[in-house]
């Protein structure tokens, strides 16, 4: 996830403006996340 993203989506929550884009921010930034550290351990098992 990269910062930009954290930020715009921070600043969505502040401001109460829930749009889509922001919500997809989070959500994309939170799978890659998922994905890495299943990546990550599979390469350690």
């Amino acid at each position: 996830m990269n910062w930009m993203q954290l930020i715009t989506a921070m600043d969505a929550v502040k401001t109460g403006d829930t749009t889509p884009i922001a919500l997809y921010a989070v959500l994309g930034g939170v799978a890659a996340v998922l994905i890495i550290l299943c990546l990550v351990l599979k390469k350690k098992k």
